[in-house]
Order: structure tokens, then sequence, then C-alpha cells
């Protein structure tokens, strides 16, 4: 087998460091974009009729904008915190075996899912599209253990031969 792969343990952090900054990027679109509903809602720009126009009417919508941005916001956090727990602790995992590829087309972008088992336990990582078709390879993967984002990876034999 090959094991040229070097673990860059740096390139892992600055690679999550980036992911954390873009989370933080959004969040800071949501606040901009949830004060600037809200003051559109206390204005008066955003009313269904004169009946919502007054101050109980105001409130619940204040308090409906602010439950639809909780939700990103409550995820969002999650996904700060654990990338953020894998820098601190350099939490990176080296899995060497086979391993599943797929190419998965979502509305909120492509992603990729790189699946494998160990002692029974099937283990999903998410990742930016990779240049591979969807398959069964036989490898070495990096990934953050708390966050499951693959970092690294390096394939040795491409089991998705049908004449094997």
């Amino acid at each position: 087998m090959n094991n040229s792969m070097q673990l860059d343990y740096q390139k892992y952090t600055d690679f999550l460091k980036g992911q954390v900054n873009f989370r933080y990027t959004i969040a800071v679109l949501l606040v901009i974009l949830f004060l600037a509903f809200e003051v559109l809602i206390l204005s008066g720009y955003l009313k269904a009729s004169k009946k919502e126009n007054t101050i109980k009417g105001k409130l619940l919508g204040v308090l409906l904008c602010f439950c639809l941005f909780l939700i990103p916001f409550y995820f969002l956090g999650k996904q700060i915190h654990t990338m953020n727990t894998d820098i601190k602790s350099n939490a990176y995992v080296v899995y060497e075996g086979e391993f599943t590829y797929e190419y998965v087309n979502r509305t909120r972008g492509d992603v990729s899912e790189v699946s494998f088992i160990v002692d029974g336990e099937e283990f999903a990582l998410t990742t930016e599209p990779l240049k591979l078709a969807s398959g069964i390879y036989t490898g070495k993967i990096v990934y953050a253990e708390n966050s499951m984002y693959l970092l690294d990876y390096e394939i040795f034999e491409n089991d998705n031969n049908p004449n094997k």
C-alpha cells in the first residue's frame, strides 16, 4: 500500500478556520437582514392589513421574524462550536481502508458524502465535491472528529471495476 500522504495539521486547521469564518459571515448577514426586517415591520412598511398595523400586530411580526431567524442561528452556532472544538484540540482522525464516495446534488448547493464503517459503526463525512466518480474506494482519509468534515484523502485502489 502507498503511504505517501503527509499529515498537514496546519493545513487542516486553516481550512476549518476558513469554514468557521464563512459561517460567521453568514451569521452577520442574517443579523443585518433580521434588523432590516424589524425596522420595516416596526415602521409599518411590512403589513398585511390595517388590523395588523397595531402594536400587537407589530410585536407579533417581530416575534415571528425573530423565530424564523433563530433556527439558522442555532445550526450555525452548532457548526461553529464543533469546528472550533476540532481546531483547539487538533482533533483530526486518520482512517485507512474501504470507503464509499457519493456526490449529492442538493438545492442549497452541491455537496458530497464519504462514508465508511469502523467496528460496526457507520461514519458519514460531509465534503465539497471531489474529483471522483461515485463508488467504492480503498485509501486513506483525514477528517475532523467532531464536525465530521473531510479534510484530506488519498486513493490507493478504485474498487469500482466491475471485472474484479
